[in-house]
Formats: C-alpha cells, sequence, structure tokens
C-alpha cells in the first residue's frame, strides 16, 4: 500500500509508520484471538521423547531452538527453525553472542530468542521444541525463580504469554538436528540473520529429509 500510494498518489508514508500500523494490527489480532481457554499449559511432561522430527497439527507452527558453543572463536551461536504441518520453513534466524555464559544459560537465551521471534514475527499458535530437557523442565515449572538465571526464565514466560498458545517441549537430540545446525554455523563470527519461506543452505539437507518422514 505504501509503494502503491507513492507511485500513483504521490503520497508518501514513512517506513516507521508502515512498521507501527504492523505491529498495531498484529496486537489487534492476538487480542481477537486470546482467550484463558486458548492458552496452551504445558501439558507434555510424560508424553513420549520423539525420535525423530514430525509437524505439527494444522494451524500450529513448530519452532525447534538451539544453542551451540565455539570456546574457540568465542561465541554462542543460536539457531531457531519454525516450520509448518507440511515441514516447509516460514522462517528462521541465527544469531551469535560473544560468550558471557555456560551452556544451561546459552540455550535458556535460545529459548528466549525463539519467544521473541515468535512475537516479532506474528507466529502466535507453536510448539517450541529444544533438546535441553532442564531448559524445557525450568520452563515449564512455576515462578517463583529462584536460582541466578531466574530473570532469565521469568523473560521467557512473559515473552511467551504474548502468544495466543504454546508449549515447550524436549525432544532427541535427532529430531532438533535443523536447529543445531544453523546455531553451529553462527558460531565462527558475529551475526544476525532471518529468513522468511526461505530454508538456510546450511540446513537445507536436513529439512528435506525431515520432509520426507512420514507423519505417524
Amino acid at each position: 500500500m505504501r509503494r502503491n500510494s507513492l507511485i500513483f498518489e504521490g503520497i508518501s508514508v514513512h517506513p516507521n509508520k508502515v512498521y507501527e500500523e504492523a505491529v498495531r494490527l498484529i496486537d489487534d489480532y492476538k487480542r481477537c484471538l486470546k482467550g484463558d481457554e486458548m492458552k496452551s499449559k504445558p501439558t507434555y511432561e510424560n508424553a513420549p521423547v520423539l525420535s525423530c522430527w514430525k509437524p505439527p497439527p494444522v494451524g500450529i507452527f513448530k519452532v525447534n531452538f538451539d544453542a551451540a558453543i565455539n570456546s574457540k572463536a568465542g561465541y554462542v551461536g543460536v539457531g531457531l527453525v519454525v516450520r509448518d504441518f507440511l515441514g516447509h520453513v516460514k522462517a528462521a534466524k541465527r544469531i551469535s553472542f560473544p560468550i558471557l555464559t555456560d551452556a544451561y544459560n546459552a540455550e535458556l537465551m535460545a529459548a528466549s530468542q525463539a519467544v521473541i521471534f515468535c512475537n516479532q514475527a506474528g507466529f502466535i499458535n507453536v510448539i517450541l521444541e529444544g533438546d535441553a530437557l532442564k531448559v524445557i523442565n525450568d520452563v515449564n515449572s512455576s515462578p517463583p525463580y529462584l536460582s541466578r538465571s531466574g530473570h532469565l526464565l521469568e523473560g521467557i514466560k512473559h515473552e511467551a504469554g504474548k502468544l495466543v498458545s504454546y508449549s515447550f517441549v524436549h525432544v532427541k537430540r535427532t529430531c532438533n538436528e535443523a536447529a543445531h545446525n544453523l546455531a553451529k554455523s553462527g558460531t565462527a563470527s558475529l551475526c544476525n540473520d532471518s529468513w522468511f519461506d526461505q530454508v538456510p543452505a546450511c540446513i537445507i539437507h536436513v529439512v528435506a529429509r525431515e520432509q520426507r518422514v512420514p507423519r505417524s
């Protein structure tokens, strides 16, 4: 609309105004859908742990997240992959940080980046999968969070609360290969890359293989 207004009417709208309107529309959409009865509670503690990646139900997006540490280079890489019920990659993100923490907190950072990205990109009905059992258990626990990482857990729950429905699920590393490879590819240097309706080159082979896995 901004482009058409400029071309056909000679009216220029600042990009910040377009962004603000997009954010407002997404917030309006969330408020229309959101209700206490729709808020997903963490109910996956006793679910069997999958051995390979499976697509989500129709209307739900599956978000795999992982962190990787490169001690030699001094970076933590985080990888996020969002797929639909057909296994198509709808979005992906790779971001890295200087190493300032341990593996547990790196995985918490990955979980945090996952829910922030979902809110920013408009994926509001999601299953978030990670392969760090303690992180998933801690995120699924109830406050207060008294550990040194409590502020990270509170931030994750706060961001997740903005979604219409969500659940955090533990999976084996074999189910999380795409996110792991993407995270690992971001550990060589600082980066902040996003893809929408595109598959990052470093995980094309993983996504193609997992799309061929039959739905059980």
